[in-house]
């Protein structure tokens, strides 16, 4: 059995060891790749030409879209020779610019910008402090954004310096600006004019304010632009969730409205 045992573990130091010569021997061409030495020659380079000395130089290829990267303006002089890892390093510092080094590749892409984000906690009330429930709140410019719960309460997560816009019916909106804040009490006012705006039903005329059922209006404009021998028929098709109806086929048959 010691015999046996002896036997397994030689076995297994074995196969370590070529595991490990393995890995180093795959990560081998990556390291000398990186610690390849380059010395840029001349005056006045621009950051195409030290690409294109580190390409003959090295044998590697430097890959990048001239979309994102402005290979003409001049990199700083330098004298001394350099790896090809740290020599990268220095011509694309401020250009917005990273890099990394796949085999024989130096492939350049945009750097990544941390979109600085903020979560903001908030209260919407109105004038008699009573909480608003089901109100619009919108980052503004963006279509972020969420509605206020049943105690008039949000939270929501903004980019850093952005406003919040609060809307609700029968309210004014309100823009409010959220720069270092992360809580906030936000009060809407009643839009009177919004609120004393009369609207025409089957049964007479309400305040918008007292009514309760769902409105569809229709622009005079776009009834002038349909020709109809009455106001039902030009409502035929123009109006969510209300069914026009002609009995018979005839010109000027009755019009049913449901």
């Amino acid at each position: 059995m010691r015999i046996t045992f002896l036997i397994q573990s030689e076995k297994t130091k074995i196969f370590s060891c070529i595991l490990i010569t393995f890995i180093l021997s795959a990560f081998a061409p990556l390291a000398n790749a990186q610690n390849q030495k380059v010395r840029l020659s001349g005056t006045g380079l621009s950051l195409r030409s030290a690409f294109e000395q580190i390409e003959k130089q090295t044998k590697m290829s430097v890959d990048y879209d001239a979309k994102i990267l402005d290979t003409s303006y001049p990199v700083p002089q330098i004298s001394k020779e350099m790896a090809v890892n740290d020599l990268m390093k220095v011509l694309l510092e401020n250009s917005g610019c990273t890099f990394t080094i796949q085999g024989s590749h130096i492939l350049i892409a945009r750097q990544a910008v941390a979109e600085n984000k903020n979560k903001i906690a908030g209260l919407v009330t109105d004038e008699r402090g009573e909480p608003v429930i089901g109100a619009s709140v919108l980052e503004k410019g963006t279509t972020n954004g969420t509605i206020t719960d049943m105690d008039g309460k949000f939270m929501l997560e903004v980019s850093s310096g952005s406003a919040l816009s609060v809307s609700f019916i029968g309210y004014k909106t309100l823009t409010v600006n959220i720069e270092g804040r992360r809580n906030i009490n936000i009060t809407l006012r009643e839009d009177m004019e919004q609120l004393e705006e009369v609207v025409v039903v089957g049964y007479g005329t309400q305040k918008k304010s007292s009514l309760t059922a769902s409105v569809a209006t229709v622009p005079a404009e776009e009834l002038n632009k349909q020709v109809s021998h009455s106001v039902a028929s030009a409502l035929q098709g123009r109006t969510p969730g209300v069914e026009v109806l002609q009995k018979g086929g005839e010109a000027g048959a009755d019009i049913k409205i449901i």
